[in-house]
């Protein structure tokens, strides 16, 4: 998931855009963006 984080923040998406690209669960998604905000630089 941490690979997926990387790409969503270079790709400039929003969460729901990005989410829909890449046949995400944008809640599911949206607990890992927390988690890795607050984890990594």
């Amino acid at each position: 998931m941490e690979q997926t984080y990387y790409r969503f923040k270079a790709s400039k998406l929003s969460r729901k855009a990005f989410c829909e690209a890449e046949g995400l669960n944008l809640a599911q998604f949206a607990y890992w963006c927390q988690r890795f905000d607050k984890e990594l630089p």
